[in-house]
């Protein structure tokens, strides 16, 4: 699949876009933390550029190849810490949003783990990787590209 070339296309929203998802590094949050939740997000959205680039970024992170496997399968792996398995499926249900009780429930189990400032700067961060995910697939990322 060949797309365009957006993020040199000099457009000042995308750029905001990244210099958003830049400044979640002071967010408190950890980057492996981060990278489990983009991963998750992307395997949600199909996104096959953005998962390729997540594993890779989770790597550089931190995160065992372990946890890359079973991302997917959160609930059922031992692999998780109680914060990292909050994260995803906070990012799992504000990605969806299927049902709000349950969006209720699962800010709620994540709320009380961290800080106000970091529930919303991961919520900011869950908003910005759909973003990008979406942008990749409706303008076109073929795997390995700019990886």
């Amino acid at each position: 699949m060949s797309g365009f070339d957006y993020w040199n296309s000099g457009s000042t929203a995308y750029s905001k876009l990244m210099e958003a998802k830049a400044e979640l590094v002071s967010s408190g949050l950890s980057p492996a933390l981060l990278e489990l939740v983009f991963l998750k997000i992307s395997q949600i959205n199909g996104c096959s550029y953005c998962i390729a680039l997540h594993c890779k970024a989770a790597l550089r992170a931190g995160v065992s190849e372990t946890q890359i496997k079973q991302v997917r399968f959160t609930n059922l792996s031992d692999e998780f810490s109680e914060l990292e398995r909050a994260a995803i499926r906070w990012a799992e249900s504000v990605t969806t949003l299927t049902n709000v009780a349950n969006v209720s429930a699962k800010r709620e189990a994540i709320a009380s783990m961290i800080t106000l400032r970091q529930l919303t700067d991961l919520t900011v961060a869950i908003g910005i990787m759909n973003a990008l995910n979406r942008l990749s697939i409706a303008l076109g990322n073929p795997v390995g590209a700019n990886i």
